[in-house]
């Protein structure tokens, strides 16, 4: 994340909720609606008509990088021409369920949802992207490893010439933080924050004696081959603790629509990221010299904390740990609101 300049960006109002944001060369839409004046819609009681034209035609109003579409239900934030809309985006954002219910290439944001709508509000410009194999990446069979992870994540950083940058990674993600800074080192990026950690190093070995025994990630994998869907369902139940969060701090429909999301990742993907999860990070921490906050649940089941985040905060001198009592893996979720507390004040 960075602060865009305000002369970088531009917003016109198309009509109603409609508007196109650009920053840079990034151009993105919220809720199409493209009806002419004059258009009418019944939703139960509620009579609603249209009073003007839309300011730009789809025509006039070209391609655009993303959808931003807070929800699909209503036509005065969906109508009939913004819906046809949809088919020319390249990327539809929106709603866990609102991606249930339209096509394959809308993607809701549930990972980062609840953090992103929070940076957005304080100034931030904020930038999420898919690694490879996964979400609306492509799914290449081999470069499921970290050299290649932090390849990709310096492409972006250089494509849009990211400076003054905050890296914010989670579970797997937060491998990708420790590598490239340990790799490309911290020019571009001004904080670091970990969440629900695998550095610095998971594996159990001789010199690494407090890790978890391999005998552990062998099963996942057998998991994974033997019934990759079911797997997910009960990988899921820990993700979330779900016999203490569901209907509480997660509903099923998050669950559901992250059920999707990991039933769509690549296959070959899938299995061959476990092998990364027992990278030894230990090397790049040392070179982590940027303010560094490290935040994570104490009930975490998939990474438990005394074996990830206590650790790495006893690595990374002079970062900021945060715990969250009774804090799940999935903790952008079920511990939103602390999250994003201790994010913006981390940033501030």
């Amino acid at each position: 994340m960075s602060q865009a300049p305000f002369d970088q960006i531009r917003i016109t109002h198309i009509g109603g909720p409609t508007a196109l944001i650009e920053i840079g060369q990034l151009r993105l839409l919220t809720d199409p609606t493209f009806d002419p004046a004059g258009s009418r819609y019944v939703d139960g009681p509620v009579k609603l008509s249209k009073q003007t034209d839309p300011a730009l035609t789809v025509s006039e109003l070209g391609a655009v990088d993303a959808i931003l579409l807070s929800h699909d239900q209503h036509k005065d934030n969906l109508d009939p021409a913004g819906r046809a809309y949809l088919s020319q985006a390249k990327q539809i954002l929106t709603t866990p369920a609102a991606a249930l219910r339209l096509d394959g290439r809308t993607r809701g944001v549930a990972a980062w949802e609840k953090q992103v709508s929070a940076l957005l509000k304080a100034g931030y410009r904020t930038i999420t992207y898919d690694r490879r194999g996964f979400g609306n990446s492509s799914q290449p069979t081999s470069g499921y490893d970290y050299d290649t992870f932090v390849a990709d994540l310096n492409t972006i950083m250089t494509t849009l010439d990211l400076r003054d940058a905050a890296l914010v990674g989670h579970s797997m993600g937060t491998g990708e933080v420790a590598h490239y800074l340990g790799t490309f080192g911290t020019d571009r990026v001004s904080h670091a924050v970990f969440e629900s950690p695998i550095p610095p190093f998971l594996l159990k070995t001789d010199d690494n004696p407090e890790g978890l025994d391999g005998s552990i990630f062998d099963g996942i994998i057998q998991g994974i081959v033997a019934d990759r869907p079911a797997f997910q369902t009960q990988f899921l139940a820990n993700f979330y603790n779900l016999d203490v969060t569901l209907g509480k701090r997660v509903s099923e429909e998050v669950v559901r629509y992250n059920w999707n999301v990991a039933a769509g990742a690549s296959p070959v993907g899938t299995v061959a990221c476990v092998s990364t999860w027992l990278t030894d990070f230990r090397k790049d921490l040392p070179r982590i010299d940027v303010p560094t906050l490290i935040i994570q649940g104490d009930a975490d089941r998939i990474l438990p904390f005394p074996v990830t985040g206590k650790r790495l905060h006893e690595a990374i001198k002079g970062s900021r740990l945060v715990v969250l009592e009774e804090g799940s893996h999935g903790i952008s979720w079920t511990h939103a609101e602390e999250v994003n507390r201790a994010l913006l004040d981390f940033l501030s």
